[in-house]
């Protein structure tokens, strides 16, 4: 559904119709978590100065990683949500087919859930299925790029759901970590930093307009970014030991 609903705000709306569209709901939306925030807070909670805690986690590199891998993860799956309804059209097809590829794609994005659990069972560390995923990510955008041309294209977007479906759990849930004692407030401003990563992100999927080079894109930087988490990760454990 939501496929189906995106593909008709492209054609009504355009990309930039759609672009605001969505940064407008990221607002609304993280001000509605913002707000639950505060009413289901405990009462003998200690209230954070706002301030100091944004100048902390803006001068912390953990948080703009991933900030910055949420934000590539989430354009890799709206980038095709905006861009895919134009490779339908070109091929000659429906806005409904496209819909209908969303389903295709869900089962991809819930194999790569099951997947993940999977391996955090066998042993497998947060950080290295987040570079395996963003390994993953980037075979499936050069697939992309190279089939876009052809419906075949799917097949490897299968690959990159999946690998959003591996990462991004894995990714938000040790995130915070550092900021334990004001979990809520941190969150929002993880979100917040987040959503306008991908807003900006996704204006610039709408001007180069290529589904295939903003995977391409989106996956390196990824991949970059987990790579030197992994070994920041892996000196930190050297010098505890």
């Amino acid at each position: 559904m939501g496929l189906i609903l995106a593909g008709l705000l492209v054609d009504r709306l355009g990309h930039q119709g759609l672009f605001s569209f969505l940064v407008l709901i990221s607002i609304v939306l993280w001000l509605m978590s913002g707000y639950l925030l505060i009413e289901t807070k405990p009462n003998n909670l200690t209230p954070i100065p706002l301030w100091p805690l944004a100048t902390c986690m803006f001068n912390d590199g953990k948080i703009w990683r991933c900030a910055i891998l949420i934000a590539c993860f989430n354009l890799m799956l709206f980038g095709y949500y905006s861009l895919a309804p134009f490779i339908f059209s070109e091929l000659s097809l429906s806005v409904l087919v496209f819909g209908y590829s969303g389903i295709v794609l869900a089962f991809g994005t819930l194999l790569g859930s099951l997947r993940n659990k999977k391996l955090l069972m066998l042993g497998w560390q947060e950080k290295g299925l987040t570079l395996m995923a963003s390994c993953l990510a980037m075979v499936g955008a050069i697939g992309v790029a190279t089939l876009q041309t052809s419906l075949a294209f799917l097949i490897p977007m299968i690959a990159v759901v999946i690998s959003f479906g591996i990462a991004i759990l894995n990714i938000l849930s040790s995130a915070i970590d550092d900021y334990k004692a004001m979990v809520g407030s941190a969150g929002a401003l993880l979100g917040l930093t987040y959503y306008l990563l991908l807003g900006l992100s996704l204006l610039l999927a709408s001007l180069i307009h290529d589904l295939g080079f903003v995977l391409l894109a989106a996956s390196t930087v990824s991949l970059i970014v987990s790579i030197v988490q992994t070994r920041k990760a892996a000196n930190l454990v050297d010098h505890t030991i």
